[in-house]
């Protein structure tokens, strides 16, 4: 696990207006010149967030490339 004062000794990228692409039925993908990030999420998650069913949900998988 990763604690906040190991934190405030990395860099930090920043990037605005990301494109993203949501892929099947549970993932997306944001791309940007410096870093890429995929999410997975839990069942059916993505799709109950995106239709308002629910506010909430759960990500079993992040992952963060740094260019």
């Amino acid at each position: 696990m990763i604690k906040l004062k190991d934190i405030m000794n990395e860099a930090v990228e920043n990037e605005t207006n990301l494109p993203f692409e949501i892929v099947g039925s549970n993932s997306i993908l944001i791309k940007g010149r410096k870093l890429s990030v995929k999410l997975v999420f839990n069942g059916s998650d993505l799709k109950n967030a995106v239709n308002g069913k629910t506010k909430k949900g759960k990500v079993t998988l992040a992952s963060v490339t740094i260019k």
